[in-house]
């Protein structure tokens, strides 16, 4: 879906923004393709367009399942910290 997405933006970019767009790979191994992204666009302002699953199905067991961070048909998930983000407080 963030390719999806990304794709679109770039094909209905409004006109009065420069819109750079990256995919990137190897972010679980030190977010090594947007970190090069990053240093090479020096953009002013940054989206991350990326997915995360949605663990809300029944457990094996029929115990309530409580260990998720989205649930599907309940919008999108939006991270402000994680364990490499430094978060703008504005």
């Amino acid at each position: 879906m963030g390719v999806a997405s990304l794709i679109e933006l770039v094909r209905n970019a409004p006109e009065n923004i420069e819109l750079l767009a990256a995919f990137t790979v190897q972010e679980e191994v030190g977010l090594r393709g947007a970190r090069v992204a990053g240093y090479a666009f020096n953009p002013d302002l940054a989206f991350v367009i990326d997915n995360t699953p949605a663990y809300d199905l029944p457990s094996w067991d029929g115990e309530e399942n409580t260990q998720y961070n989205a649930r599907l048909g309940a919008g999108p998930a939006i991270y402000i910290a994680d364990s490499v983000t430094l978060s703008d407080p504005r």
